[in-house]
């Protein structure tokens, strides 16, 4: 479709969401270093910190003046005006910032003392210079007043070293939560090439300028050009990691894989006999290769992320989807359920699939590292949440009702880093809804097929 072919370009809405979903997926391996690092186990375990490493936690903007801005004077000797020297100067400014964040900022230095990750996104300001927003993981290597400031009015010693050394404006705080700001400048990429001509349709403005008013909605500045024209090697939004796409499957889709995401499923991933991972996890250390065969991926210094764009979380196809990421299995249909004599849940077959997918885990071992359902035996710890460890019973869940709390929490764990809190909250009122409906049915006497 025309948002695949165009996702890897900045003009592209795909590019942008992409953006999202490489971010979000840092913060789920942030959130399992968080759990493993020993280092970051202790600092999120001291109540002095007060927040987590799950999200960046240190957000920098740097606004270049371009009068002021360190340049070779014979290089720019030529030109006889700023606007000649746009496209060099534009060059020149990108090339230096980023040379300096990723050679002296935003590694172990003493400001921090460990970077974990960054993402820099490159912004145009109103006169047409480049300016940038840095999000970045990291443990502090001093106090939170000797690094938080900003230009003309709390100046810091790294807001003064940035200062120095830019010769431009400098913002810096330090907290947790800021991925929204990240996110906040991708959706205004994104918005900015939304065309919504019935906005306009009402004005009395003659047709002219009301034409004139859209087409400046995304009025394309001459810097923003001449990053473009430079090439692969100038990116809007820079990464210190690898990044792939997935496209969740659908248990209910039926139609051939199409696509490297569902032929690595279909091909490879369910065809295992003892499962290990989840399905992300296995995109994580395989990939499809040519003539779509399944390959190792190769050894990386980078961590990878991986980016995936679910359905909408009210849709009963996101409760297969979270299923088919995140739960181990060995069957595409082990999460879908068909209702017996019930119209009224006809479209809740993925939500009905994985409780009784859920509920008929049974330990397969007495250590109670292995689970079997349906035939499947697959790792205990390769689901998101450790399973319940019952003394009196090799079932895994003592009741649907556990089973049905066990994939909520699952859920809402994932959608906090990636939805607003009033959707996280709406999804959760509606889970609940359909929760008690299906449980009156079901202790009503009307039974639930499972394919």
């Amino acid at each position: 479709t025309a948002d695949i072919v165009t996702d890897n370009m900045p003009t592209s809405t795909s590019y942008w969401l992409h953006q999202q979903d490489y971010t979000v997926d840092i913060c789920r391996s942030m959130k399992k270093l968080s759990m493993t690092d020993s280092q970051l186990v202790s600092l999120v375990a001291n109540p002095l910190e007060q927040h987590s490493y799950i999200y960046p936690n240190v957000f920098i903007t740097i606004a270049p003046a371009e009068w002021k801005y360190m340049s070779q004077a014979p290089f720019f000797k030529k030109y006889k005006g700023s606007d000649e020297a746009q496209p060099s100067l534009t060059l020149h400014i990108y090339h230096t910032v980023v040379k300096v964040l990723k050679d002296v900022l935003l590694v172990r230095n003493r400001f921090f003392s460990r970077a974990f990750e960054h993402c820099i996104r490159i912004e145009f300001q109103s006169r047409c210079t480049i300016h940038f927003h840095i999000a970045l993981w990291a443990i502090l290597g001093m106090a939170k007043h000797r690094l938080e400031g900003r230009s003309g009015e709390v100046v810091s010693e790294l807001v003064k070293f940035l200062e120095d050394v830019f010769k431009c404006r400098i913002d810096v705080q330090i907290g947790t939560g800021f991925l929204n700001y990240i996110n906040g400048y991708v959706t205004k990429a994104q918005t900015q090439m939304d065309f919504n001509p019935s906005q306009y349709a009402s004005s009395n403005d003659a047709l002219w300028f009301r034409t004139y008013r859209l087409l400046c909605k995304r009025a394309v500045m001459a810097s923003e050009v001449f990053l473009e024209l430079a090439g692969e090697s100038v990116s809007q939004m820079i990464n210190s990691y690898e990044v792939d796409v997935m496209y969740p499957p659908i248990p209910s889709e039926t139609r051939a894989a199409t696509n490297k995401t569902l032929k690595l499923y279909h091909n490879g991933y369910v065809k295992q006999v003892f499962v290990q991972t989840n399905f992300l996890d296995y995109c994580r250390l395989y990939r499809l290769g040519d003539k779509d065969t399944i390959e190792f991926r190769k050894a990386r210094n980078k961590t990878l992320s991986i980016g995936i764009r679910f359905n909408f979380e009210l849709l009963d196809n996101f409760i297969g989807q979270f299923a088919s990421v995140f739960l181990p299995h060995a069957r595409r249909t082990a999460f879908l359920g068909k209702p017996d004599g019930m119209d009224v849940l006809q479209y809740t077959a993925n939500f009905i699939g994985v409780q009784e997918f859920l509920y008929k885990l049974v330990y397969s071992d007495e250590p109670k590292t292995t689970v079997r359902s349906d035939g499947m035996f697959l790792q205990a710890k390769a689901f998101p949440l450790a399973l319940p460890r019952r003394a009196e019973s090799l079932n895994v869940f003592a009741s649907r009702r556990d089973a049905w709390d066990y994939l909520k929490e699952c859920i809402l764990g994932d959608l906090e880093l990636r939805v607003s809190p009033a959707r996280v909250l709406t999804f959760a009122n509606r889970y609940n809804a359909v929760k008690s409906l299906y449980s009156r049915l079901y202790n009503s006497g009307v039974g639930i097929a499972v394919s």
